[in-house]
């Protein structure tokens, strides 16, 4: 018998208006973790099971966290002019956004930021 399929939990963001949508209170009512990294760069594949294993410790997660990557050429530049840590480097950037809003800006794949920004702003479940 194969191997069980994993369920995909990290989609790229493929255009600035994608992210823009992200980043819209009225269009994204989840809490979004986006890693933002330098075209040449890549993604930080090092944290692709970090994702998964966070993702899989709430309950319902396919109703309150998604995980994205972006490439440079796809954040909008009113998003670059305004990240905290300055301009992107070889290193990381992650974005912590809760319902549509920035919430934290994490430099570096720090794992541990990561599971605290996610844990403080994941939206409750509905009754």
């Amino acid at each position: 018998m194969p191997p069980k399929v994993q369920k995909k939990v990290v989609f790229p963001i493929e255009s600035p208006d994608q992210f823009r949508d992200l980043a819209n209170p009225e269009l994204n009512k989840k809490l979004s973790v986006i890693e933002m990294h330098l075209d040449w760069c890549g993604n930080a594949t090092c944290m692709d099971q970090n994702y998964r294993s966070l993702y899989f410790s709430f309950d319902m997660p396919e109703q309150r966290i998604d995980f994205w990557t972006c490439a440079e050429g796809n954040i909008p530049e009113e998003i670059m002019a305004n990240l905290k840590n300055g301009p992107l480097t070889c290193k990381p950037r992650f974005l912590i956004l809760a319902e549509g809003e920035i919430k934290e800006e994490v430099d570096g794949a720090d794992y541990t930021k990561i599971v605290q920004a996610s844990n403080k702003y994941i939206p409750q479940l509905d009754d």
